[in-house]
């Protein structure tokens, strides 16, 4: 039998978020964040995110990314650096 509480999980800001259908959609069940607190309680407790891509491939760089990315070794991902 399916859980609703199977599909809650942690999102890298520490809100709580509940996946909804497919996982496309979630909706924060809560929020820890001092400085969001009081726009979380007000306005988005009962809102719905839904992530969309439009038939294209997500997160492409750019050409000049390579370049800053060798200029600032913090922006290197850490497997590479040596």
């Amino acid at each position: 039998m399916l859980n609703a509480w199977d599909n809650v999980e942690r999102d890298q800001l520490g809100r709580t978020i509940l996946r909804l259908g497919d996982g496309n959609c979630f909706v924060i069940l809560d929020d820890p964040s001092a400085v969001n607190r009081w726009a979380f309680e007000t306005y988005q407790r009962n809102m719905v995110y839904c992530d969309f891509f439009f038939g294209g491939t997500q997160g492409k760089d750019l050409r000049w990314v390579e370049i800053i990315r060798e200029r600032y070794p913090y922006l290197r991902d850490p497997v590479e650096i040596p």
